[in-house]
């Protein structure tokens, strides 16, 4: 059960793709290099993805993995942890023990009982609360299955020819990262020394790596997660990098003062909880989570609006999943392209609110693809 395989969707992508490209010979390991490393298992068609041992190698957070759980558990009545990591394909050990542990504190589900040893056979059964968990999150989506593989797949455009398999977990963080970037060199102050995290996850950490080239004032950071332990932990490995860090259980610590704040809270939030009247005068906002931690009744206190791209932003917000439909002072073409010169007003705060949009991932895709070409002879892992 630890040692879960590719799919074998994921296993014939990646073969079609080699015999595509022509490929014929074996490749041979790196000089010096592992048969087994970070990024995978064996060379060639015997190329398997590396065992996952955590939820953040899924590529997917734990909020969504708690509502695919529940969703199965609805379904069925009852299962086994082994079960359950059988029904959602991921390793009960470090991975569905770890989203268990998190469905048993919020009282979503019990132990009914164990059918052998170890947490593995612990008969779980959904609670009252996990039902309405449940419901609610088949309103957005009925599927209870196998956990998705966030996977790109890079085709030439004359022949549809495929070119590469990307993960996009990595992807996503790095561009979604990137994009902030672009909007705070435009928007924040450039002095900037404090940096808020409402949010502590992947997107907390490409931001921080994004953010801190930018800024290379960045000194001070305080950090508010679900769970003060991860906001711990995270704050420990700011500290690591030379960051004066705190962690903090309450949300206003990681707004109030600071020149930069990014938001990463993921979906399924009951309510919206942050207030843009804390902020000081000149903050930058990066709303990674599509702004759905901020108050509506708060945006006033925004002296402008930015996104990345308009027309899909004005349709998020009709649709109610993005906090603002604007109007948007400028979107991510705008800056790029410089039409809209920097901020007259140092005191107004900024909020760039956006969702990401699937150029982005081509454009990353595309850069990957090309540095991976580049490095194949000299035999240098990409990083």
């Amino acid at each position: 059960m630890n040692n879960i395989r590719p799919t074998a969707a994921q296993i014939a992508q990646q073969q079609a793709a080699q015999r595509q490209t022509g490929q014929t010979v074996e490749p041979q390991p790196p000089h010096g290099q592992p048969a087994e490393g970070r990024y995978g298992i064996g060379f060639g068609e015997n190329w398997m993805p590396p065992p996952i041992k955590s939820i953040e190698a899924t590529g997917l957070n734990i909020f969504y993995l708690s509502e695919l759980v529940l969703k199965v558990l609805y379904f069925s009545g009852f299962k086994s942890g082994y079960g359950i990591a059988e029904a959602i394909r991921l390793p009960f050990t470090g991975v569905v023990e770890q989203v268990m542990e998190f469905l048993k504190r919020e009282r979503q589900v019990e132990v009914r009982g164990s059918g052998g040893f170890g947490e593995g056979a612990y008969q779980y059964v959904i609670t009252g609360a996990g039902i309405e968990k449940a419901r609610e999150a088949m309103e957005r989506s009925q599927y209870a299955g196998p956990a998705p593989v966030p996977l790109i797949v890079l085709n030439d455009w004359r022949s549809g020819r495929p070119l590469a398999l990307i993960a996009a977990d990595r992807l996503t963080a790095a561009r979604t990262a990137a994009m902030s970037a672009v909007a705070a060199r435009h928007y924040a102050r450039p002095e900037s020394e404090r940096i808020g995290f409402v949010g502590c996850g992947v997107q907390a950490a490409s931001h921080f790596d994004a953010l801190r080239d930018l800024f290379p004032g960045l000194r001070l950071a305080t950090v508010v997660g679900r769970r003060i332990e991860a906001a711990r932990a995270f704050a420990d490995g700011l500290r690591a990098l030379g960051i004066e860090a705190r962690a903090s259980e309450e949300p206003r610590d990681a707004v109030a003062d600071q020149d930069l704040v990014v938001t990463t809270v993921p979906n399924g939030l009951a309510r919206p909880f942050l207030d843009a009247n804390w902020l000081a005068n000149g903050a930058f906002v990066a709303a990674a989570d599509l702004g759905r931690s901020w108050r509506r009744d708060g945006l006033a206190a925004f002296a402008r609006v930015i996104t990345d791209e308009r027309e899909q932003s004005v349709e998020l917000a009709r649709e109610g999943q993005l906090v603002s439909g604007g109007p948007y002072e400028a979107d991510l073409a705008d800056i790029a392209a410089g039409r809209i010169p920097r901020p007259r007003d140092p005191a107004g705060r900024t909020l760039f609110a956006f969702s990401g949009h699937g150029a982005a991932d081509l454009a990353g895709a595309i850069l990957i693809y090309e540095a991976a070409l580049r490095r194949t002879a000299a035999d240098t892992p990409l990083r």
